[in-house]
């Protein structure tokens, strides 16, 4: 009687499954793992990083995102806009405005220093460039251009003026223009300014200092959010730009300036270069991803990976003879 033949497999594996014990099965291995890991590192989300900007300027610009948190507190400004159709400031003898300004969304919001005043511009290519609000009166709308000069030496601004949209800070120094004789023109000078970065954990979304992420700003240059702040055109890509949110507060020599943004593409304009030419504030995957808490893990999965390896080309024979 024939022998029944033996199965083709007797360890219950496919022959395609055995692993060879040899050193080229132990460098697909490797290879195969560690392009696993970077695989999955460039397709993690990356979280948002959070910036923080400190500066001293004489000129602030911004595209309105939020008109109620934009709205300006001002008391005793000189006004210089269409208001014919604004009952309250007909009234009054002076042409002087004390409530709130809320500019429109979209609006650009210029605010200029010099030493002895304060000038708030707001420009627009909507039908509506801001709504007046007083305390015992109807709102009053303004179209076109509007304007509001506050003398600092007084209290005029009952509060930090605010920040609210994508933000330039400064514009570059270049060849000035002859002052007159008694004039304080601002010229918009940057005088000083730092900015900081914090990474996001991968984990939780917690905030988390990186180490040399913090970067000195020039005097005379111009820090961008990236939005060419146009009034006559569109917020093209606003939702892909992120906001600024902060104050502007006045000091001695400009505004004193603290906002914060997610965005980690500012634009930096140093004194100058050509029109145009910006430098990026970019920080690595690896740089955000070693300064991270939440993945303080990864050398010692490293290091453990590593032993599990040469556990295993040890007991694949790859380092003594077969």
């Amino acid at each position: 009687m024939a022998k029944a033949s033996k199965p083709l497999v007797q360890t219950g594996k496919a022959p395609w499954l055995r692993i060879p014990r040899s050193g080229n099965s132990l460098v697909v291995l490797t290879l195969i793992v560690g392009f696993a890991i970077i695989l999955m590192l460039v397709l993690l989300p990356s979280p948002q990083h959070y910036v923080s900007i400190q500066a001293l300027s004489e000129l602030v610009r911004f595209r309105v995102t939020r008109p109620a948190v934009a709205a300006i507190a001002i008391r005793d400004a000189t006004i210089n806009a269409a208001t014919e159709n604004c009952a309250a400031l007909n009234q009054a003898s002076v042409k002087a405005f004390t409530g709130i300004v809320e500019p429109a969304a979209g609006a650009i919001v210029t605010y200029r220093f010099a030493p002895d005043r304060i000038a708030i511009q707001i420009e627009s290519g909507g039908s509506q460039t801001a709504v007046l609000r007083f305390s015992e009166a109807a709102d009053c709308p303004l179209t076109g251009a509007a304007s509001f000069v506050l003398d600092r030496s007084g209290t005029t601004v009952s509060r930090p003026l605010p920040i609210v949209g994508q933000t330039d800070i400064g514009v570059e120094f270049g060849a000035p223009t002859p002052p007159s004789a008694g004039s304080s023109a601002p010229f918009g000078i940057m005088w000083e300014g730092t900015v900081k970065v914090f990474g996001r954990s991968y984990f939780g979304g917690k905030l988390y200092p990186i180490a040399d992420a913090e970067f000195p700003l020039p005097v005379g240059g111009r820090l961008s959010s990236g939005d060419d702040l146009d009034p006559s055109k569109a917020p093209n890509g606003q939702d892909s730009v992120p906001p600024w949110y902060g104050t502007a507060t006045a000091a001695d020599m400009g505004f004193r300036i603290s906002a914060t943004t997610v965005s980690k593409d500012l634009k930096l304009y140093r004194p100058g270069t050509s029109r145009g030419e910006a430098e990026t504030f970019g920080l690595g995957l690896l740089t955000s991803l070693f300064s991270d808490p939440s993945v303080a893990w990864l050398p010692l999965a490293i290091a453990i990976l590593t032993v599990v390896m040469q556990t295993i080309a040890s007991w694949m024979g790859v380092w003594r003879e077969s």
